[in-house]
């Protein structure tokens, strides 16, 4: 995850060098911030064994206008039988 998180970072003119991963997250959900638009943050690739604290804090977007959402979900939502 830290791979994709420092090219979305990249990607959105975040400079990123010298930084430690924490920091890298830290500066991109700092420039999603800033930018003040919605977006859909999509969580795949989770290791079963996943605790809820590690999920909670790791894995969502803790901003305002963010929504997230698992794989899982989207490729089956609670509307459908899957």
């Amino acid at each position: 995850m830290d791979d994709q998180i420092e090219t979305f970072a990249i990607n959105l003119g975040v400079y990123i060098e010298d930084l430690k991963p924490a920091e890298v997250r830290a500066a991109f959900l700092g420039k999603l911030r800033k930018l003040e638009l919605p977006f859909l943050w999509i969580v795949d690739d989770m290791e079963e064994s996943i605790d809820e604290e590690t999920f909670q804090g790791r894995l969502l977007a803790d901003i305002p206008l963010a929504r997230s959402q698992t794989k899982a979900a989207v490729e089956c939502p609670s509307s459908s039988i899957c």
